[in-house]
């Protein structure tokens, strides 16, 4: 649950009130992810760091505050690898250990 603390101002707080907060509300937009070159294969227990940018379809204009999920692409169904989420001018940086599975 959401909430917020409110308290009055002055020198003296005498009462403090908590109050649930509205769920925010967000329009999607269909955006473009623009992903580095990565290796095509790493050695197990290996760190290989993503990096790339999200921006706005539309007008290019980067896309802050975003998560982006890496899912990885099986014949069954794609699992999610890793997570992170896009900075001030829709870079984003993200770390993830490859496991013997992933090789």
């Amino acid at each position: 649950m959401n909430r917020e603390t409110l308290i009055p101002r002055g020198t003296v707080v005498t009462h403090v009130i908590q109050r649930t907060k509205p769920p925010a509300t967000t329009t999607p937009i269909a955006t473009h992810l623009i992903l580095r070159p990565s290796p095509d294969s790493v050695p197990a227990d290996s760190t290989v760091t993503l990096t790339g940018r999200l921006v706005d379809a539309a007008s290019s204009a980067p896309v802050a505050g975003s998560v982006i999920t890496i899912l990885d692409s099986d014949v069954d169904r794609d699992d999610r690898v890793t997570v992170g989420i896009s900075q001030s001018k829709g870079d984003f940086v993200i770390e993830w250990v490859a496991t013997n599975m992933d090789r």
